[in-house]
């Protein structure tokens, strides 16, 4: 069990239990292929996703297979997931250039 302080409803600050919510971050790459492109749609298969699944996804800082670290400063994902039974759909567009190649990208179910 850990502590934090929060401000209680009359501004004070008090002391405050809280407890895990056991989250667990997972990762996953994604292969735009060699041709460069600007947009690309993954199917990723998770058996914990569920239809009612909220998905926070965001691209990892961390190198994909056969990338370097400092390629992710240069190229910029936008991401977005719509859930399904047992896999969600990946929405990646590049912005502002094309890429190509292998990206890691992290993701949170909720």
């Amino acid at each position: 069990m850990a502590k934090v302080v929060s401000v209680s409803a009359s501004g004070e600050l008090e002391e405050v239990e809280v407890t895990s919510t056991g989250a667990n971050v997972k990762s996953v790459e994604i292969d735009f292929g060699s041709t460069a492109t600007r947009r690309k749609t993954f199917t990723i298969t998770d058996a914990e996703v569920t239809t009612a699944s909220l998905i926070l996804i965001g691209h990892s800082a961390k190198a994909a297979t056969g990338r370097s670290q400092d390629e992710n400063e240069m190229d910029t994902l936008l991401l977005r997931a719509a859930p399904g039974t047992g896999e969600f759909t990946l929405y990646a567009d590049a912005f502002p250039n094309f890429v190509s190649g292998k990206f890691r990208v992290n993701y949170l179910l909720g």
